[in-house]
């Protein structure tokens, strides 16, 4: 865990000492405000849970975001509700979260979704839920499958 720590602390003080002046000498005020706004608006726009299926490269990239987007941040409201309330509705609430979790493996697996992706990272399953998908080397209850060719 040390290590860990040391390795984010040399990293925040490279980007705090290095790259964050190099930008404020390359960009005018105006240019870092706005680099600043579209930052912004890209953490607001960007999924919050990993979706390793999807492909890294647009338009599968592109695509994906609005609705795993969507689909994520109902799932961390819904996880922040069901702390709120101290489990009260936790059937409930787990209910609709397996079923925001399967429309969001459907976004996943949509073959458009995985245009781009290279096929060195092409597979992969996201770690947040059983999915029986077979293009993935997971399966359900962390099952290791067989690689399949092709």
């Amino acid at each position: 865990m040390e290590q860990t720590f040391a390795a984010l602390d040399e990293d925040v003080r490279s980007e705090e000492d290095e790259l964050l002046p190099r930008l404020q000498q390359e960009l005018g005020p105006v240019a870092l405000r706005l680099l600043g706004l579209q930052w912004g608006l890209l953490r607001l726009t960007s999924p919050t849970r990993p979706h390793p299926v999807v492909s890294r490269r647009p338009p599968g990239q592109v695509l994906s975001a609005l609705p795993l987007t969507v689909l994520d941040r109902a799932r961390d409201r819904l996880q922040q509700l069901g702390e709120a309330l101290g489990g009260r509705v936790a059937g409930v609430l787990g209910v609709v979260d397996q079923a925001l979790a399967g429309a969001s493996g459907a976004v996943e697996r949509s073959p458009v979704i995985r245009t781009g992706q290279r096929p060195e990272t092409g597979r992969g399953t996201a770690p947040d839920r059983d999915r029986d998908d077979p293009a993935a080397p997971v399966g359900r209850a962390g099952a290791v499958r067989e690689e399949r060719p092709g």
